[in-house]
């Protein structure tokens, strides 16, 4: 059972292990129903130590240079702008504390702020119950379903890795 926290109005859960860092990169996601992608941003996704060392723009030039086969959809946000993301597979991540043998999200360079929203595309496979101004309880998942609507050509934690990698060397 996947546990999401009712927190300061929002509901919030984490996950971990996208990189498979030793870290175990922790990150707090937002459980966001409209929000059609799961989104995060290279803020989230790297801490702030790992984002002094490597400039924002290098990373996304690479990206764009290294990826140009693989999905990139640009999207709206809630205020209206165009964003653009990748979409990523990570292996073995953890949600709350359920192992996800494949997780997907869009990695998106397109915002200054850590931003890490569950969206529909999860939200929708799963069997959860709620009452109002209490946590959401997960009960069930359909992975067959969250992983036949995404399409194949997704950058996966390790190729994501090594383009990090890659820029820190230049």
């Amino acid at each position: 059972m996947i546990s999401v926290d009712y927190r300061k109005s929002s509901y919030r859960l984490t996950i971990s292990n996208l990189l498979n860092s030793e870290n175990n990169d922790l990150i707090m996601f937002k459980f966001d129903t409209g929000a059609v992608h799961t989104i995060i941003s290279i803020e989230a996704l790297l801490d702030d130590i790992e984002l002094e060392n490597i400039d924002k723009n290098r990373i996304k030039i690479t990206f764009e240079n290294k990826f140009k086969t693989h999905i990139k959809t640009v999207f709206k946000s809630a205020s209206g702008t165009d964003m653009a993301g990748y979409l990523c597979k990570s292996r073995n991540v953890l949600v709350d504390e359920t192992e996800f043998k494949e997780f997907f999200y869009y990695l998106t360079f397109d915002t200054n702020r850590k931003l890490a929203l569950l969206g529909d595309d999860f939200i929708s496979c799963c069997d959860f119950v709620h009452s109002a101004g209490n946590d959401i309880l997960i009960r069930g998942f359909d992975r067959a379903r969250y992983t036949g609507q995404h399409k194949s050509g997704s950058i996966t934690n390790d190729e994501i890795s090594l383009a990090f990698l890659e820029t820190v060397k230049k």
